[in-house]
Formats: C-alpha cells, sequence, structure tokens
C-alpha cells in the first residue's frame, strides 16, 4: 500500500532505475531526441548562468541530477557541486561519470534542509516528476529555504496550458509554477 501511494506522488525510484538500465541515462528514450534536447538544455543553462555574472561562485545544488550533465558543468564554472537524485544508484553512476573534485552526489533528501546555504540551485525538467501538489510544495518551500538571500533558483520545466498527467510526470501551467515560487 505504502508503494502505491509512493507512485501516486512521484515517479518511482524503480522507474528511473529501469531508464538508467535501459538508456543509460534518465532521460528521453529516443537516442536522438535525447541528445539533441540535453545538448540544448545545457547551453540554455550555461547562457543563463554568463548572464548571472556570479562572482562568487559558492556551493550549488543540482536538484535532480540524474547521471550529473548538469553537475559537471556547474562544476566547470568552477563551482562547488551537490548533484542530488532520489536513486542511490544513479547517483552513483553519476559518480562514476564525474571526476572533478569539486563535485559530490547524494541520494540524501535532507540535502536540502540547509538553511541559506546555497548560492544556486539548479533544477531541470525535475518538479513536473513530483506529481501530488502537497509534496511539490514542500519540496519548493525547502529549496527555497535552502536558497542563500543573494542567491539564484534556476528552474527549468515543460508546461502546458492544459496540464497534463501521465502518472510519472505532470506539466503544469506558467501560472501555476509563478504561483508557486510567489508562495514559497
Amino acid at each position: 500500500m505504502a508503494e502505491l501511494n509512493r507512485k501516486k506522488v512521484m515517479a518511482s525510484i524503480d522507474y528511473w532505475l529501469d531508464r538508467l538500465a535501459k538508456y543509460g541515462h534518465t532521460g528521453w528514450a529516443n537516442r536522438a531526441i535525447y541528445y539533441y534536447d540535453q545538448t540544448i538544455r545545457l547551453k540554455v543553462v550555461s547562457k543563463i548562468l554568463d548572464i548571472l555574472v556570479l562572482d562568487e561562485k559558492g556551493v550549488c545544488l543540482d536538484y535532480g541530477c540524474g547521471v550529473g550533465d548538469f553537475s559537471r558543468m556547474l562544476a566547470e564554472k568552477g563551482f562547488d557541486v551537490i548533484g542530488y537524485d532520489i536513486s542511490k544508484g544513479i547517483v552513483e553512476e553519476a559518480a562514476r561519470r564525474s571526476l572533478n573534485e569539486n563535485l559530490a552526489f547524494t541520494s540524501d533528501p535532507s540535502i536540502i534542509d540547509n538553511k541559506s546555504y546555497y548560492k544556486l540551485i539548479l533544477t531541470v525538467t525535475v518538479l513536473q516528476h513530483i506529481v501530488n501538489e502537497d509534496l511539490l510544495n514542500n519540496v519548493v518551500e525547502r529549496l527555497v529555504a535552502s536558497l542563500r538571500s543573494e542567491g539564484y533558483f534556476v528552474v527549468l520545466e515543460s508546461m502546458s496550458a492544459y496540464g497534463v498527467n501521465a502518472g510519472h510526470l505532470k506539466i503544469r501551467s506558467e501560472k501555476f509554477w509563478i504561483d508557486l515560487f510567489a508562495h514559497a
């Protein structure tokens, strides 16, 4: 029963481990789409960081890091990076792929309970996989509380005016995201 309830609030750890085993990552099933999409996302995040001109790098959290693509990019830009994902197996794979000493990976959810700690929090198409609104509100509030007052929270999410719920993800409207972060 507890596992059934868990599946109602977010995509399960087994779901992500299965994707890692099948595709070598946690993204798109189609290899061409994944590499095209991931390349664009990495360029967009890199450009956002360039625009922010972060003179003091500080500690960065890559929330929902998957196999660590964004974590590695952040470390290459000089950040001390903590990559978090819900699966120990996925963060172990991320660590295997990452040789940078400024990088650490964890599956410990308390990593977002470090009050006013992070200079930057990055989450890329992760929050949409928390399909339960109460759990999503809780996670976002905890993430916001862990951000330093002069820090940045960079979020890339899919959006739809119609709302899409595919079981393992829930795509919400732009208004939903704005209201959620304004409340947090």
